[in-house]
């Protein structure tokens, strides 16, 4: 006889074991899990106007003009566009284009509840998660390096990148590094 899991919270539409939400809650305060809300959001239902206010602020860069004009899979936004994560289908892979939080809210774990968000819709899928970061940045890459230790993915240098993933085939793995090496900047130098 098949045991089910038992489950302890819906967030939007998805359903979460106790031990997955247990562990992306574990940074987050009484005060913060009551506060944050988020919205599953296909391109229809996107604000792009406030997305775009919101990625701007978290990065504190202009993005450029072509930004949404690109095929976008799924936004997972705080409902007050405080903070979101960016999603891109490349092949059988998730791309997560932007993970951003507007400054006000920087370290209360919105970033670390939408990145696991990100990791969850990936793995729903069947399909492994990756990413890219600018390699000087060493606050953000150091958060990605403690995600992807907790997640059991892994990482290479290229260049000005990071490129990291978690899941997915492993004999995929040059195809990603080239393409996120080689996507262009979505932010004005």
């Amino acid at each position: 006889m098949e045991q089910k899991s038992i489950f302890l919270c819906y967030i939007g539409h998805k359903e979460y074991t106790f031990q997955q939400f247990s562990s992306f809650m574990i940074e987050m305060n009484k005060a913060e899990r009551e506060n944050y809300k988020l919205l599953m959001l296909n391109e229809p239902e996107i604000d792009f106007a406030r997305l775009k206010q919101m990625i701007e602020a978290s990065f504190e860069r202009r993005l450029v003009d072509w930004y949404f004009q690109e095929p976008i899979s799924m936004v997972i936004v705080e409902n007050q566009y405080r903070g979101a994560v960016v999603l891109k289908q490349y092949g059988c892979w998730v791309y997560m284009d932007k993970l951003g939080v507007i400054p006000s809210e920087a370290g209360n774990g919105l970033g670390s509840r939408l990145f696991e968000e990100g990791v969850f819709q990936a793995a729903g899928q069947g399909e492994g998660l990756f990413w890219r970061c600018n390699a000087g940045n060493e606050r953000v890459n150091g958060f990605y390096l403690r995600k992807i230790e907790q997640h059991k993915g892994g990482y290479r240098e290229s260049g000005k990148w990071v490129i990291y993933w978690i899941g997915g085939k492993t004999d995929d793995l040059e195809g990603i590094i080239d393409y996120a090496v080689n996507k262009p900047e979505s932010f004005i130098s």
